[in-house]
């Protein structure tokens, strides 16, 4: 459809030039240096305007004064006049950004004018005027075929758009489950960068151009530009400052968000060229310096023993993706021949891939901070429970200590209202004096470990030495019967074990019938093992209660008038698993043994 002017190449061809218009005289015909090409234009950065002319070859099954509809994209072109000298009428067209919608021959996301089909060939010229990359699709279709086209540009252009609203929409959701300086650049960046998206591919002038002028619509996707870019800057500063920047990155960081700062108010005082010159070179020393700061610029060692907010190679293969986008952009500018694909959509195709990458990350930052919430939450809810465990403990332990601490004092109070003789009294007394100081010195033995507060003091000890020491200051040494090996050294907490100790032989001695005997034995069960049992005999009722020995303030029924709180085997058992080892019961033909499992001293370290 569309062929070059020459006579036998049929090559469409351009040329660089500051006419601004035909006039009479035949510029198609001057040689000023004119340029073939196939495809698509690209003459880099500019602005310079695009001379194109084209030799538009007639439909052979059209009639002459058909429509012929040329179609001409990317849509931020700011003028394009079209000259068809071979006709009168509508010799001279113009459409672009700043000219209302209406001068487009077709409704359309792209630049369009109808010209007549023609009998003969001609020569058609297309002036095309931009601020800066100076890229040029043509189309020359049949109306029928054209609006076919129009449609399938509108549905991939709406594809492309609808991925920009998702990740404004992910930025938005995750804003909302953590919204910190990341989010929160992350969301200002995607914001504007579905505006941006919708600029550039036609929406915002097919949708408003009758509630929005020319020249408004026209700022608005320049200043997009630039602020996209300055999004852009803001976002990378924000990310890589949480990261721990070395010195020279942080200063080369804020020279460059003060260069785009600059490059913002040349855009606000008019030297648009200008700006969009400086964009355009700070965009590519950007790309060019990302891949060196991510693997030389961050401090990755501080991060050694915890995880990082963005990992190294992450941020390093990220990198690589803006430089490589960047410069297929960059290259499709200066030879749209390279990478055809990149010569109009490079940027909003990087600004996509760019951005799911970022909401991939931000989703699995978003999704640790999450589990991190849960586990910080389930962890307080644990604390909670232990602390009104513990509480609950206190104010039971407290109940009881009252309660047996008044059983004492009533016996001294009773005896000094009554004409006790002073004999009898005395007794009592000290019975009950005894009762206190035994329940006293139980309540300060168990209340650390009921609050859990206590770590052991492991050392080796001679456990012979020792039942000989627990045993000897007993009340009633004449009813133990040692059984006491030499060489079973353990290691534990000397004041624990003895507490261990104490209590076994008391509560033997507390419930066993009087006239029996509590036998104690310490020897070796096997080579890693030290076991040390306290055993005597006990009612056949008693024998019932075994499996609740070890409970706390368990108190059995076949303990009578027996002063206690119900917490010296609870408090042996706990103080057993304390120092790794293990306190267990049994009865056997009315006869109760506990028995102690310790570590040997010479086992102990295998399993420290």
């Amino acid at each position: 459809m569309l062929a070059g002017c020459v006579p036998h190449g049929g090559e469409r061809q351009f040329v660089q030039s500051q006419a601004y218009h035909v006039g009479d005289e035949p510029l198609a015909l001057k040689d000023l240096g004119w340029k073939a090409y196939a495809g698509d234009v690209s003459a880099g950065y500019g602005a310079e305007p695009l001379w194109i002319r084209l030799n538009v070859t007639p439909v052979p099954d059209l009639a002459a004064d058909a429509d012929i509809e040329i179609t001409v994209s990317p849509n931020y072109l700011d003028q394009i006049d079209l000259y068809d000298l071979a006709f009168k009428k509508d010799r001279h067209q113009s459409v672009g950004e700043r000219f209302p919608l209406s001068n487009n021959a077709q409704p359309a996301l792209m630049y369009t004018f109808s010209v007549p089909n023609g009998a003969v060939p001609r020569i058609i010229l297309l002036r095309v005027k931009t601020a800066s990359a100076r890229l040029v699709k043509l189309t020359a279709l049949p109306l029928k075929e054209a609006r076919q086209y129009n449609t399938e540009i509108i549905s991939a252009h709406t594809i492309i758009l609808v991925l920009f609203l998702v990740a404004l929409c992910l930025a938005c959701y995750m804003w909302m489950l953590k919204a910190d300086s990341i989010s929160t650049a992350f969301l200002m960046l995607q914001t504007v960068a579905f505006l941006y998206g919708a600029v550039m591919l036609g929406f915002s002038r097919l949708l408003f151009s009758h509630m929005i002028s020319p020249e408004m619509q026209d700022m608005a996707s320049r200043g997009l530009i630039v602020g996209y870019s300055f999004a852009n800057f803001c976002f990378y500063y924000v990310l890589l400052l949480s990261l721990g920047l070395k010195k020279w990155v942080a200063r080369t960081l804020q020279f460059l968000l003060s260069c785009i700062v600059v490059v913002l108010a040349l855009y606000l005082f008019g030297q648009e060229w200008q700006a969009f010159q400086a964009n355009s070179v700070l965009l590519n020393l950007w790309a060019f310096l990302f891949v060196p700061i991510s693997i030389w610029g961050v401090r990755w060692r501080r991060f050694s023993d915890r995880p990082t907010i963005i990992g190294k190679k992450f941020l390093i293969g990220y990198a690589i993706a803006v430089f490589v986008a960047n410069s297929l952009f960059t290259l499709s500018l200066v030879n749209v021949k390279t990478i055809p694909f990149f010569n109009v959509y490079g940027g909003l195709v990087n600004g996509i891939l760019t951005s799911f990458i970022m909401v991939y990350f931000l989703h699995k930052r978003a999704q640790n901070f999450k589990a991190e919430s849960t586990l910080a939450l389930k962890q307080m809810r644990m604390a909670y429970e232990n602390q009104k465990d513990i509480s609950e403990s206190r104010e039971l332990f407290l109940g009881l200590l009252n309660h047996e601490l008044k059983t004492p004092l009533s016996t001294i109070l009773l005896a000094s209202a009554e004409r006790i003789p002073t004999k009898r009294m005395k007794l009592l007394s000290e019975q009950a004096a005894r009762s206190m100081v035994e329940i006293l010195k139980l309540s300060s033995e168990s209340l650390p470990y009921i609050d859990h507060v206590v770590e052991p003091n492991f050392k080796t000890i001679d456990a012979k030495l020792l039942l000989e020491q627990v045993v000897g200051a007993q009340l009633n040494t004449q009813r133990f019967v040692l059984d006491l090996n030499s060489g079973c050294d353990v290691v534990a907490d000397t004041t624990l074990l003895t507490i261990i100790l104490n209590n076994l032989l008391e509560n033997a001695i507390k419930y066993s019938p009087g006239g029996t005997f509590v036998v104690v034995s310490l020897a070796r069960r096997d080579p890693s093992t030290v076991q040390i049992s306290v055993s005597n005999e006990v009612s056949e009722a008693a024998s019932k209660n075994v499996h609740r020995f070890f409970e706390k303030y368990f108190r059995s029924t076949e303990s009578g008038r027996q002063e206690g709180l119900g917490l010296g085997l609870y408090l042996a058992k706990t103080l057993a698993e304390l120092q790794r080892g293990a306190l267990e019961c049994e009865v056997v033909a009315n006869r109760m043994c506990f028995t102690l499992n310790l570590f040997s001293a010479e086992a102990y370290d295998k399993h420290a």
